[in-house]
């Protein structure tokens, strides 16, 4: 043995005698640790069953009050169960979106993918690859050539602006730049209320408490109300396009680039 000066085997008292023969094996135990008042031993157990120290943590000998050596195992590892998957929400197949005006391929071309309830996906890609023209093709800001865009099964594709509008409610979008999809023209109150009076949310008392909790939410004071989106900063016009998003309570939030600004 190497570093016999250094190194010592130690016994396993005899509260561990009716362990397994492999668990009263011996220890190897640096010899200073030994006389050392109140250490930790932390020798491993050696045996053909003890796991290696990369795969599980090993039992542990350490020392009693009284001077003699006990046997500490680590309690069994639970294997944490996959949850049962949920139904998509959202589900795109072989979705293309050709820009008419464009010459060249296709900006999005046979996308597929699902997102399901509690779930969230990232799209990763460089500057110009199609992540935009993706996102407004899934709430249809931007026709799709070809493909299939489902929400909890119903393909709204193809549907009319009239049959969409309940199922933009449950699909909402944060743009990348905000001040481009806010009106100018309307005031922040104005902007959120439109989105509450045109999917139906009554009374004025309700629409007003609504709007003053989520203006709370994203860090706008309830005086950004009266104010129009050129009077704010870039950051804040995308917390009033995310309070837009919001507001409804939506199912799916799409997030172009959300806090790019």
């Amino acid at each position: 043995m190497s570093h016999a000066g250094l190194l010592q085997f130690a016994r396993v008292s005899a509260e561990s005698r009716a362990l397994t023969p492999v668990d009263r094996s011996y220890a190897c135990v640096p010899m200073t640790h030994i006389f050392g008042l109140g250490t930790v031993l932390a020798a491993s157990l050696h045996g053909r069953q003890t796991p290696h120290y990369r795969e599980a943590r090993l039992a542990e000998i350490r020392r009693d009050a009284d001077g003699g050596f006990r046997v500490l195992r680590p309690p069994t590892p639970t294997v944490a169960t996959r949850p049962s998957p949920s139904p998509a929400l959202l589900e795109v197949q072989d979705l293309t979106v050709r820009y008419a005006d464009r010459a060249g391929p296709a900006a999005v071309q046979g996308v597929s993918l699902q997102i399901a309830a509690g779930e969230t996906v990232g799209l990763v890609g460089e500057s110009g690859c199609g992540k935009s023209s993706l996102s407004r093709a899934l709430v249809q800001l931007v026709p799709a050539e070809s493909g299939r865009v489902r929400w909890q099964g119903q393909d709204l594709l193809g549907l009319s602006p009239r049959e969409l509008l309940p199922w933009r409610r449950r699909i909402q979008m944060i743009f990348q730049d905000p001040f481009s999809s806010l009106n100018p023209r309307q005031r922040v109150e104005e902007i959120l209320e439109h989105a509450l009076r045109l999917h139906g949310v009554k009374p004025a008392q309700e629409r007003s408490r609504r709007i003053d909790a989520i203006l709370s939410d994203v860090g706008l004071p309830a005086t950004a109300r009266r104010c129009y989106p050129h009077e704010f900063s870039g950051g804040q016009r995308q917390r009033i396009g995310i309070a837009r998003a919001l507001v409804l309570r939506p199912e799916l939030v799409i997030c172009d680039e959300p806090v790019s600004a």
